[in-house]
């Protein structure tokens, strides 16, 4: 279920979590270092649409940084989405 829109596991939450704090490049920076790490200890080739779904799933993410809770939660639901929809 981790890849599906309600499925959210440690490495989305320390993104989320990243995203929030530092804003959306450095939460796209960990999104991305994530998915190319398990895609090397696994053994899968590494996909360009990958690294494009996790990069705006941290960049939207980190759009929400010193906004209201429901702007933070409302872009946090959004990134998710678009990085299923990529």
């Amino acid at each position: 279920m981790a890849g599906a829109i309600g499925g959210t596991h440690f490495r989305d939450a320390a993104m989320y979590v990243a995203a929030l704090i530092f804003r959306g490049k450095i939460g796209g920076l960990v999104n991305i270092i994530g998915p190319v790490t398990d895609d090397s200890f696994v053994g899968c080739p590494r996909r360009f649409g990958t690294v494009i779904a996790h990069d705006s799933q941290g960049f939207l993410s980190g759009l929400g940084t010193g906004r209201g809770l429901v702007l933070q939660v409302s872009t946090l639901i959004l990134s998710r989405f678009v990085m299923s929809s990529i």
